[in-house]
Protein backbone atom coordinates (compact mmCIF):
# COMPACT_ATOMS: atom_id res chain seq x y z
CA UNK A 1 0.00 0.00 0.00
CA UNK A 2 1.36 3.43 -0.87
CA UNK A 3 1.43 6.34 1.57
CA UNK A 4 -0.16 9.26 0.88
CA UNK A 5 2.61 11.27 0.03
CA UNK A 6 3.30 8.61 -3.11
CA UNK A 7 -0.09 9.23 -3.87
CA UNK A 8 -0.04 13.25 -3.54
CA UNK A 9 3.31 12.74 -5.55
CA UNK A 10 1.92 10.85 -8.61
CA UNK A 11 -1.07 13.16 -8.92
CA UNK A 12 0.94 16.17 -8.61
CA UNK A 13 3.01 14.93 -11.19
CA UNK A 14 0.33 14.80 -13.55
CA UNK A 15 -0.13 18.40 -12.71
CA UNK A 16 3.44 20.20 -13.46
CA UNK A 17 6.14 19.66 -16.16
CA UNK A 18 8.23 16.81 -15.91
CA UNK A 19 11.10 18.80 -15.24
CA UNK A 20 9.71 20.51 -12.44
CA UNK A 21 8.53 17.50 -10.63
CA UNK A 22 12.12 15.81 -11.61
CA UNK A 23 13.91 18.90 -9.86
CA UNK A 24 11.18 19.53 -7.01
CA UNK A 25 9.60 16.44 -5.69
CA UNK A 26 11.15 13.11 -6.76
CA UNK A 27 13.82 13.59 -4.39
CA UNK A 28 10.92 14.15 -1.20
CA UNK A 29 9.78 11.32 1.03
CA UNK A 30 7.21 10.39 3.09
CA UNK A 31 8.43 10.46 6.78
CA UNK A 32 4.76 10.23 8.59
CA UNK A 33 1.08 11.15 8.76
CA UNK A 34 -0.29 11.71 12.31
CA UNK A 35 -3.40 13.11 13.69
CA UNK A 36 -4.56 15.00 10.31
CA UNK A 37 0.06 16.26 9.69
CA UNK A 38 1.55 14.82 6.80
CA UNK A 39 5.38 14.96 7.52
CA UNK A 40 7.30 14.90 4.14
CA UNK A 41 10.97 14.93 4.13
CA UNK A 42 12.66 17.50 1.52
CA UNK A 43 16.85 17.14 0.42
CA UNK A 44 16.81 20.78 2.00
CA UNK A 45 15.83 24.50 2.73
CA UNK A 46 15.69 25.42 -0.68
CA UNK A 47 13.57 22.72 -1.64
CA UNK A 48 11.20 22.79 1.36
CA UNK A 49 10.80 26.85 0.25
CA UNK A 50 10.30 25.87 -3.40
CA UNK A 51 7.42 23.81 -2.82
CA UNK A 52 5.83 26.21 -0.48
CA UNK A 53 5.89 28.94 -3.00
CA UNK A 54 5.27 27.61 -6.07
CA UNK A 55 3.33 24.24 -5.58
CA UNK A 56 1.37 24.44 -2.17
CA UNK A 57 -1.96 25.48 -4.37
CA UNK A 58 -0.81 22.29 -6.30
CA UNK A 59 -0.35 20.04 -3.13
CA UNK A 60 -3.76 21.20 -1.54
CA UNK A 61 -5.41 20.71 -4.57
CA UNK A 62 -4.40 17.18 -4.44
CA UNK A 63 -4.93 16.05 -1.18
CA UNK A 64 -8.29 17.08 -1.79
CA UNK A 65 -8.80 15.64 -4.78
CA UNK A 66 -7.47 11.88 -3.52
CA UNK A 67 -10.06 12.69 -0.20
CA UNK A 68 -7.64 12.74 2.49
CA UNK A 69 -7.88 14.19 5.82
CA UNK A 70 -4.46 16.29 5.98
CA UNK A 71 -4.87 19.60 7.57
CA UNK A 72 -1.16 20.28 7.59
CA UNK A 73 1.61 19.41 5.77
CA UNK A 74 5.14 20.32 7.10
CA UNK A 75 8.28 20.04 5.09
CA UNK A 76 11.50 18.39 6.98
CA UNK A 77 14.69 18.91 5.37
CA UNK A 78 16.85 15.63 5.51
CA UNK A 79 19.23 17.27 7.46
CA UNK A 80 17.07 18.17 10.27
CA UNK A 81 14.89 14.55 9.86
CA UNK A 82 18.25 12.99 10.90
CA UNK A 83 18.68 14.89 13.89
CA UNK A 84 15.60 13.28 15.44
Amino acid sequence: MTNSWDQIKQSLAAKISSDSYENWLSKTSFLKEQNGVLWVVVPDEVTKEWILQEYAMEVWSSIRDLGFRIHQVVYQPASRSEEH
